[in-house]
Parts: structure tokens; sequence; C-alpha cells
């Protein structure tokens, strides 16, 4: 999949590249769709966990895990399409999920706040890992009637890295205003 990407993979393809037949495949498998999610799960559980530390700040921990995501996604970048139809919902994306809102519920936050921030958080990683490798395209455009955007096109546009990191940034100090108070760790 890293070769072709997963919208040029077929269970024809895999099944030969695996010396099988694709009837033994659908064994296994009801489709092309379950394949990507199942590989999307292993995907997933290549990424780095949150710290275990105690010692480490919830944010630094949730930071880590949202920056390890964006990385796995970026580095199979044949499947970032795919997850942008749907999350898995695989046995490592559950626990990932798990990880992510039990790490935001111990930091204090109200369950619907986890929720919500968790789901937030992966459709991040995912859309800038998806954008990742994609420059901005267009003729020059005539900034005479845009004095804003004109005054700031000396810092456009920015290594997408740093774009990530800003808006996690962003988003985690958004959270930490959100926080109920019950923990400061």
């Amino acid at each position: 999949m890293r070769t072709h990407g997963a919208k040029e993979l077929s269970l024809r393809a895999l099944a030969q590249h695996l010396g099988s037949s694709t009837s033994t495949l659908y064994r296994y498998v009801s489709g092309k769709q379950e394949l990507v999610m199942l590989l999307a799960d292993r995907v997933i559980a290549h990424a780095s966990e949150f710290a275990e530390s105690a010692d480490e700040p919830w944010d630094e921990r949730l930071r880590a895990g949202v920056s390890a995501l964006y990385t796995v996604v970026r580095e199979n970048p044949g499947l970032a399409p795919f997850l942008t139809e749907g999350m898995p919902t695989g046995p490592a994306a559950i626990d990932a999920k798990e990880r992510m809102i039990s790490l935001l519920l111990e930091a204090g936050f109200e369950p619907s706040v986890a929720a919500r921030a968790s789901i937030t958080l992966a459709r991040f990683a995912v859309g800038f890992a998806v954008q990742a490798d994609h420059e901005p395209t267009g003729a020059p455009v005539d900034l005479t009637a845009h004095p804003a955007l004109r005054s700031v096109t000396h810092h456009l546009p920015t290594p997408i890295e740093e774009e990530f990191d800003l808006g996690l940034g962003l988003i985690i100090e958004g959270l930490r205003s959100r926080r109920s108070g019950a923990c400061t760790s």
C-alpha cells in the first residue's frame, strides 16, 4: 500500500502479491473498504502512545499523542484520504481513543468536552496529514484590493509542520481554558 496507495489497492493485486487467491482473502475481509480500515488500524497502532509518565503534564502528553497520529498518517499518504471518509474502529483505534479520553478526563475535563475534543484532535491530525504533501497552486493574485493579506504575504506560505504545531498549540490552549480545574497535572 505504501508503494501504490490505498486507492490503487485491490484484493486481486494483494492476493497475487501474497501468492494466494482473491477468494481466500474474501474469507477474511468483506471487501476493499474493510481491508483499508484494518490497515489503517495497524498504522494507528504504530503511533507513539501518550507519555505514560504521571510526571508529564496532560497537555504535553496530549501534544505527543496527537503529533504521533499526524506523523504515522503522514508517513502513509495512500491511507490518509480513506481516513477522511471515517475514522477506523479497530482495536488500536479504540485503544488510542480510550487513552486520549482518559487523559482528558483525568486532567479535569467534563465528559462532553473530553469526547468532542478527542474527535476534534483526531480530525485535526488527519486533516493536516492529508494536506501535508500538497503545495499551494494557482496563478499569482493581485492583492491591491486586499491590504491585510498583502501585509502578511512575506509570512506565507509557512511550512506545514509549523502550521500543525501552531494549530495544535491553539487547540490545547483553548482546552486549557475549558478545564473544570479538578486536576492540575
